[in-house]
């Protein structure tokens, strides 16, 4: 017998799966928990912490000085003196600023639960399947972007003092006096919505890390560097001949990079589809802000625009595409 037909015939042998005890399980927990809390006290100690706890200063600081000390640019209240009999009407309202406020769908409080729960799910992501390091990225992306976005709308809704749809009935316009008779500063602050700016800013951030985790990666999965030279000999990346005792190549050599794409499967494209649906939810909380007569459409769509290129933005800094070479 030949010792290839030994092989064939020798019978396979099937491991049996040895079952964990119940203390064996306790003592793993126990030993992933006192790992993670050694972790989380390096984190407390490192550097890492410090950048963090000098973003959310830097971010807030600014943001308290601008909502306390700059004041709202008042516009002088529209309105039309007709000369007509004295039985008639002799003001003219903007019907624009005339709706009645509606009760929000979507309240201050709720928004912010949306803002935390966003940053806690991309933060259990980014700590659970993520690359090393990606729990701080997250943190620093979401304060900065998140915090830095409040600052510009609050900046802006007391620069511009832009009339809300519902002015005039928060105000209690007085026709006889011409004036406000309560005079509310929330309803000169309708530019742009913050609602709209802040769900789009944070919604935006968990939608590209989740398509850069599991959808399509916009990074490139193979290429090639070759480097011409005027010389006959090839030469390689780091700049020597392929043949011993060569000298560096010469200035006026170039380098031909060529890439390699890998076409995504229709998984992917799928995957990457349902990444999507973060956006969804921005997308109902700025609707609904029209809705209740809080906002004009074009007070949410700057709001849109604002929050998402800063989410891209601040994603782009630090979660930016990584070939390696």
């Amino acid at each position: 017998m030949t010792t290839c037909d030994f092989q064939r015939k020798r019978p396979l042998y099937v491991a049996k799966r040895k079952r964990s005890s119940p203390l064996i399980l306790l003592n793993s927990s126990l030993e992933m928990q006192i790992k993670s809390i050694r972790n989380f006290k390096q984190y407390i100690l490192s550097h890492d912490f410090v950048e963090l706890l000098l973003y959310a200063i830097s971010v807030s600081i600014p943001l308290v000085c601008v909502a306390s000390l700059m004041p709202v640019h008042e516009h002088n209240i529209p309105y039309q003196e007709l000369d007509v009999d004295d039985n008639g009407i002799n003001v003219v309202i903007n019907l624009t600023y005339n709706l009645r406020e509606l009760s929000s769908i979507f309240s201050d409080a709720a928004l912010v639960v949306v803002i935390i729960l966003a940053y806690f799910l991309q933060l259990i992501l980014s700590l659970t399947i993520g690359s090393r390091g990606d729990g701080h990225r997250t943190s620093c992306v979401h304060i900065l972007a998140v915090g830095i976005n409040l600052f510009v709308t609050e900046i802006m809704k007391r620069y511009v003092g832009y009339f809300r749809p519902h002015f005039y009935n928060s105000c209690q316009f007085n026709t006889d006096t011409l004036a406000c008779d309560n005079e509310v500063e929330d309803a000169r602050k309708s530019f742009p919505s913050g609602h709209a700016s802040t769900s789009f800013c944070s919604m935006a951030l968990i939608t590209l890390y989740l398509r850069r985790r599991f959808g399509i990666s916009t990074t490139i999965h193979d290429f090639q560097l070759k480097r011409c030279s005027t010389n006959s000999n090839p030469m390689d990346i780091s700049g020597h001949s392929s043949q011993r005792g060569d000298t560096l190549v010469d200035e006026h050599d170039t380098v031909k990079v060529q890439y390699k794409f890998k076409m995504p499967t229709r998984t992917q494209k799928a995957i990457s589809v349902l990444c999507l649906s973060p956006m969804v939810l921005s997308y109902i909380i700025a609707g609904s802000r029209v809705v209740d007569n809080h906002h004009h459409p074009a007070d949410i769509v700057c709001g849109a625009v604002l929050g998402t290129s800063l989410a891209m933005y601040f994603d782009g800094i630090w979660f930016h595409p990584v070939v390696f070479l």
